[in-house]
């Protein structure tokens, strides 16, 4: 579910970057919002790679170790990892 609202973030501010700039070589928006966009832009790429990494650990308890692979509050954690490392 988070790995989907990472992409879904990622694709709206990607396509409203790409509306912003309609000329190429002319600034149409301030340094501040382009700022701004681009900030947004790396973090949801850097988040969608994580979470793509803790899906990955998911896959790997769900199939691979199926017997005593719980962990407690994986999914807290999970977030914990792939959103807060970013912040930092």
């Amino acid at each position: 579910m988070c790995l989907c609202i990472t992409l879904l973030f990622l694709y709206v501010f990607f396509i409203i970057m790409t509306a912003l700039d309609r000329y190429p070589g002319e600034p149409e928006v301030g340094p501040g919002l382009c700022g701004v966009i681009a900030a947004v832009l790396h973090f949801t790429t850097l988040s969608s790679i994580s979470w793509m990494g803790v899906e990955g650990i998911n896959m790997f308890l769900m199939v691979v170790r199926v017997m005593d692979s719980y962990i407690p509050l994986f999914m807290m954690k999970a977030s914990i990892i792939a959103w807060g490392k970013l912040l930092l």
